[in-house]
This record gives structure tokens, sequence and C-alpha cells, in this order.
């Protein structure tokens, strides 16, 4: 009384539809494991350029931020024209021609006016290193700063006035 319309029930060799369905649950599943991984990595890589852009940041938000410092500059008339009394008189110089001339202000060591006011402000720094640490705390472009001033308005010569 087999009916050959019924599977065997009792039959242990499995159907092409069995081995079908039991490859499908295997893919399936190596699917879903296969998109989870994916997820981490994503999440795992967003974790690290988030880091990488908070050590950034860290590190470098002191560009963003400026440090001020007055300064008695004396605009020395010996230092800058290589005439004149050395020092400042605070009272208008009477220079020659030649030594007002644009060539002569514009080549002038105005680097050399700003090392000397920090050194009067801070005489307690002694000894080359500590003195290149003072010296970096000045901007590259504070000398320019003080050769335009004087280009503009050479009657500071010989005065001292305080910038910062």
């Amino acid at each position: 009384m087999n009916n050959d319309a019924e599977p065997n029930k009792g039959n242990a060799t499995p159907t092409a539809s069995d081995n079908v369905n039991a490859s499908l649950k295997r893919r399936y599943a190596a699917e879903r494991r296969f998109r989870r991984f994916g997820a981490f990595a994503v999440v795992l890589g967003l974790i690290f350029v988030a880091g990488l852009f908070g050590d950034i940041v860290s590190k470098g938000y002191t560009a963003f931020q400026q440090t001020y410092i007055q300064l008695p500059i004396c605009f020395d008339a010996k230092l800058i024209t290589g005439e004149g009394p050395a020092g400042c008189a605070n009272e208008p110089l009477q220079l020659s021609e030649e030594a007002l001339a644009f060539d002569r202000l514009s080549r002038a060591n105005y680097r050399k006016l700003i090392r000397k006011a920090l050194r009067e402000r801070f005489p307690e720094v002694s000894g080359r290193l500590e003195k290149r640490a003072l010296y970096r705390l000045i901007s590259p472009g504070a000398r320019f700063a003080l050769r335009e001033m004087v280009l503009e308005d050479p009657s500071l010569l010989g005065q001292r006035i305080d910038l910062w």
C-alpha cells in the first residue's frame, strides 16, 4: 500500500528541495553575518575618523588664538639709521636726509628693536636657549609692522612707544 503521491516520511535520504532549503538557510545566515560585519566595520571606521579629527583639533586649536604682549619699543635712531644719539630721548631728532632715505629706513634691522624691548621687559631671561624661546614669542611679521610705522612717520625715530 505504497502511495507514490505521498512522500515517504520514513526515508532518510534528503530530496533536492531539502538540500536547497538547507543551503538557502546557510546562505541567508552568511548574508546576515556579512551585513553585520560590514556595519560593524563602517561604525569602527567612523569612530577612528572621529578620533583622528579629535586629535587634530586638540593639537591645532591654538593656531586659532593669538596672544599679545605690550612692549615699549625704542625706535633707536642710531640702531636704525646709523646716525644720531643711541637710545630714546622722546623728543624729535634732527637727522640728515641721507639717514632718512627710504632705502636706509627700509633695510634697517627692526628685529633688533623688538629683541631689545623683550630683553628689557624680561631681564630674568638669560642663557641662549631661554632667549631663543623668548624671541619665538614674537610674530615674524612684527618687524615689518615696525618698518611700516617708521616709513610712514620718520619722526618716530628717537621715541619710545608702547605697542601691542
